[in-house]
């Protein structure tokens, strides 16, 4: 006789962990040879072997906006006999919106009686009894309740044998609800690769990708908005020099803003009030990197908005003005004309002023719905043979209860 052992959690009044059995002998022996072996396994197979199934959950803060993260703690894993549960168990959390940024992503998509639709993942339970889950709540929608749920898993043993991700889902054994409140946000995302060779046999290439939230306000001004906090949610850079016998890296390990408006002006259709367009200054972002130093490498500040060429120049501006000169006749009270020059000079910079600020390419609505939500993007590109530099930005605007 021989047996195929794989650890799983109890079934029935055995309260064992097994997949199959498979014996040569039939009948009695067979039987026999079974109950004998179950009986061992009960006296040598420690108690805190059996799955959790009640835990806790708790949150840092029950209030997010959208994009933050807070941190969930798992904690007091309990099996049926209300023991502490032992480490290398498999706990499976699942978010109905929103991600879950750390663990094991789950292969699999749920079963008719527990859909998992939302962001899943595996975690193994340590020693010390805990897990620590970090949850990024959405960046956009319409709900304004985010479960979190926690479920046990049958699968056990170790991992080469049984990998996380295709661990079976168990029972539910704690959830936590998390409140999001929406209001009106902007959401500004920017994305830079550059590439290029430093000779036959040096290539240099970097990385960078933010996004950012901007919380606003209606302002005193109906065609303004009131920023009232900016929060960088993601950065994320990496620059690398490699040679033939050298890589050198950089990594991006903070990105701070270093200043930014407090308004935000809304280009406001006059005959419907619709938004057609903002403007707003780009936002500047400090960035620390660390790891090799690469001569001519990535960008200290990384300046999040527009990036398409703007064909709103200054010349088309002083035409303009130019051209408002013969607008105004001369004063019979001044016949040299002083007067005038010196209005026109003044409406000229005005007009110059206004074009240069008036709304860029990339800040123009190009999608949305007209009432809640706006957006734009716009693309820059410089390129010769394999060498390239680009740069992409999208804006979004949310505006919500």
């Amino acid at each position: 006789m021989y047996m195929k052992l794989k650890f799983y959690k109890p079934h029935a009044i055995l309260k064992l962990r097994y997949q199959t059995i498979f014996c040569k002998e039939k009948g009695m022996k067979k039987i026999f040879n079974f109950v004998v072996f179950t009986i061992l396994l009960s006296i040598y197979l420690p108690a805190n072997i059996l799955m959790p199934v009640t835990a806790d959950a708790k949150a840092e803060k029950s209030v997010l906006r959208p994009g933050e993260t807070v941190k969930i703690t798992l904690l007091n894993f309990r099996d049926q006999n209300n023991k502490p549960a032992g480490s290398g168990e498999r706990i499976i959390v699942r978010s109905s919106a929103g991600l879950i940024m750390d663990g094991t992503t789950w292969s699999f998509v749920g079963t008719d009686s527990v859909p998992l639709t939302g962001s899943t993942k595996v975690f193994l339970l340590g020693s010390d009894g805990r897990i620590e889950v970090y949850y990024r709540a959405p960046l956009r929608g319409k709900s304004s309740e985010v479960e979190i749920e926690v479920f046990n898993s049958p699968a056990y043993g170790s991992t080469a044998n049984n990998p996380l991700d295709t661990a079976t889902i168990g029972k539910l054994i704690a959830k936590v609800k998390l409140k999001i409140k929406w209001g009106t946000y902007f959401l500004l995302n920017y994305e830079e690769k550059k590439k290029n060779k430093r000779g036959s046999k040096v290539v240099y290439t970097h990385e960078i990708k933010s996004v950012i939230r901007i919380d606003c306000e209606p302002w005193q001004a109906g065609s303004m908005l009131q920023i009232k906090n900016l929060e960088v949610l993601e950065f994320s850079g990496k620059a690398d020099l490699i040679g033939n016998d050298y890589h050198e890296v950089q990594k991006a390990v903070s990105a701070k803003p270093l200043a930014y408006n407090t308004l935000v002006l809304l280009h406001l259709n006059p005959e419907n009030k619709k938004i057609q367009g903002i403007i707003y200054e780009p936002v500047p972002l400090n960035v620390e990197w660390q790891g090799d130093e690469i001569p001519e490498g990535p960008p200290d500040v990384v300046n999040v908005g527009p990036v398409s060429k703007d064909e709103r120049g200054s010349e088309e501006a002083r035409f303009q003005g130019y051209k408002m000169k013969f607008d105004f006749p001369k004063s019979k009270q001044d016949s040299k004309g002083k007067t005038e020059e010196r209005v026109r000079s003044i409406q000229q910079f005005l007009l110059q002023n206004f074009a240069e600020t008036q709304v860029h390419p990339d800040h123009i609505v190009k999608e949305g719905d007209g009432k809640t939500f706006f957006a734009g993007q716009g693309k820059w590109e410089k390129s010769s043979g394999s060498n390239f530099h680009r740069k992409t930005y999208t804006w979004e605007l949310h505006i919500t209860d």
